[in-house]
């Protein structure tokens, strides 16, 4: 979450490049389940014309940013476009054969070793930046669970609880006593808990007295807050709240790529 000696934060970076890996996953999901072309996942059909110029003015943000397209490596391990990932980021259906007819009329463009996302890198190390590339595809969601990990142990450390009782925390559970100037964190503890039957109580019960923690424990709660909008901290899966672009439609079900488990 926090390199020590430099103290810079790579937490946003991550997050960043993780918001824009579910927005694009989750409309590749949403494709995939209704089993509809991309072009009507984001809205409806477009006319011919309409897809190419779409097409050409997303080639040259490409340009404008100086990047070369989103490549991967075919069965034949050819270096080839994207054409999925450039569809997810464009809202429309692009393939191989509209990819030619575009390169045919107005020249070929570079591509690249693997399938950057946009977001900028803009934490250094040592001085330097972190990485020296943009955040790919699919390194995001390995990203966010490495920071999710992070998160986990420097509040289950450094707060002394149990692993049930992180991992049952929920979003908006760190207090500042304004009297004492403590930081404090609320949630459900398990051990020794029974019902009024005498059976255990598996869904635990509501701390009285609140555990003290230091500053760490709450940034590592707010990164958690920042990465997903889950209700509890460490959700087995992430769901995207994110719109897809040319549409209004609601959110679509959680990516499948994006788990904590």
């Amino acid at each position: 979450m926090r390199h020590t000696e430099s103290g810079e934060d790579f937490a946003d970076d991550i997050i960043a490049a993780f918001t824009e890996y579910l927005e694009l996953s989750g409309a590749s999901y949403r494709s995939k389940q209704t089993r509809l072309p991309k072009d009507e996942i984001y809205s409806r059909r477009r006319h011919y014309g309409v897809t190419r110029k779409l097409l050409l003015a997303h080639l040259e943000e490409y340009r404008r940013r100086g990047l070369a397209l989103p490549g991967k490596r075919s069965t034949d391990g050819r270096l080839v476009a994207n054409t999925y990932f450039l569809s997810a980021q464009a809202g429309i259906t692009i393939n191989s054969k509209s990819l030619a007819s575009v390169f045919a009329e107005y020249g070929a463009m570079p591509i690249d070793d693997d399938t950057y996302l946009f977001t900028p890198v803009t934490a250094t190390l040592d001085d330097r930046r972190w990485q020296n590339r943009s955040i790919s595809y699919t390194q995001a969601p390995v990203l966010a669970r490495h920071l999710t990990a992070a998160c986990f142990v420097v509040i289950a450390y450094l707060s002394g609880q149990r692993p049930g009782e992180t991992l049952n925390l929920e979003r908006g559970c760190i207090d500042h006593d304004s009297a004492t100037g403590l930081i404090v964190l609320r949630g459900k503890h398990f051990k020794g808990l029974r019902n009024t039957d005498g059976t255990p109580a598996a869904e635990g019960m509501k701390r009285v007295d609140p555990w003290v923690v230091v500053q760490p424990v709450a940034t590592a709660v707010e990164v958690m807050g920042r990465l997903h909008d889950s209700p509890l901290l460490f959700p087995t899966r992430w769901r995207s709240t994110v719109t897809p672009r040319h549409t209004g439609s609601k959110p679509g079900p959680s990516t499948p790529h994006a788990t904590t488990s």
